[in-house]
């Protein structure tokens, strides 16, 4: 268990808590001017103190008033305590990944919520990761491919596979096309682009995922290369990750977001074979596929039709006369001939 550090002269804005979660959390030093038995622990709500402790504020402060210079801060936890507290640091932390992943899923469009991994040089990708056999900075991917191919299908499979194996936390990862997330920048009042900027190049986000490189709307032209070189340029700078998903060839992918900007996203793909999707339109698969379970659905959700019944007021036709043979019968004498 971390030692708690006793308060003094020099330490006047924060002190660290010692609760039992070994959080180490910086507690406000106003705020604890006088050690009440009710003052909880930030992260896991847990009694950081239990005895009175009158201090002078430091924003009061005499130079006559005697300040301590070590205080015993409480009596020694207990096992049940102990346990207590780790077991409401972990439902805490588990509520915030919750919501975390909620917020992730929130920015996927709904037929790519539960997107996996289904490439094998991704796959081998991300064995390395887990075995902790390759650094998150280089780890990123180059998705190639024509329409129809599944780029972004594996780029958010690839995320959500790192979110559940831990490498990554839901809220370390952003998503969105070209337009949404770098298009949206340069087109911003002058107000909000660096508002907007900073939002990206913070470092907060562990891996951005950038979709549909090429068919971006841009107002100003001169601004994409300019955008695309700040932003991959501080996400290399920071050790984070890119994700990119195209259809233009590596020549073209160069001369629309410029030389720079090209150089930061293979350097963070660690310089390896860009991933090449090729094969039928699998978009095309899936939709004839969701086709014909419709059909089949609805084929064996409709009830047998109902035989014809007569109507009250309807009368019964007589049944038809049986048919004769039509052979003809000897003619009768006429008795007036």
């Amino acid at each position: 268990m971390t030692q708690r550090q006793t308060p003094s002269e020099t330490q006047e804005l924060t002190i660290q808590c010692n609760c039992p979660c070994e959080c180490s959390h910086l507690i406000p030093r106003p705020a604890f001017d006088v050690f009440v038995q009710t003052a909880r622990c930030g992260p896991c709500s847990t009694v950081a103190h239990r005895k009175q402790y009158p201090l002078p504020s430091p924003f009061t402060r005499k130079e006559t008033d005697i300040v301590p210079k070590t205080i015993t801060p409480h009596l020694p936890y207990t096992e049940e305590e102990i346990r207590a507290a780790r077991a409401a640091r972990k439902e805490i932390d588990d509520e915030l990944w919750a919501n975390a992943w909620n917020t992730w899923q929130a920015m996927l469009p709904e037929k790519f919520k539960n997107a996996t991994n289904n490439h094998p040089m991704v796959a081998e990708r991300l064995s390395r990761l887990k075995q902790n056999a390759a650094p998150l900075e280089t780890s990123g991917i180059l998705v190639r491919g024509i329409v129809g191919r599944g780029k972004t299908w594996l780029a958010i499979g690839y995320a959500n596979d790192m979110i559940q194996a831990g490498i990554l936390h839901p809220s370390q990862v952003i998503f969105g096309t070209e337009s949404e997330l770098l298009a949206s920048v340069a087109n911003a009042p002058f107000a909000e682009v660096e508002k907007e900027l900073k939002k990206l190049t913070s470092g907060r986000y562990k891996c951005i995922i950038v979709d549909d490189i090429g068919r971006g709307t841009w107002l100003r032209d001169d601004m994409r290369a300019k955008v695309f070189s700040f932003v991959f340029d501080k996400q290399w700078a920071h050790g984070n990750m890119v994700i990119a998903t195209t259809n233009l060839s590596r020549e073209n992918m160069t001369k629309y977001m410029g030389s720079a900007a090209m150089d930061r996203l293979l350097a963070m793909c660690g310089y390896s074979p860009d991933v090449l999707l090729e094969g039928l339109d699998k978009r095309k698969e899936r939709t004839n596929a969701r086709i014909r379970e419709h059909r089949e659905n609805t084929r064996s959700a409709e009830p047998p039709a109902p035989s014809p019944r007569p109507q009250p007021n309807q009368r019964r036709q007589p049944s038809p006369a049986p048919k004769t043979s039509t052979a003809s019968a000897p003619a009768e004498p006429n008795p007036f001939d």
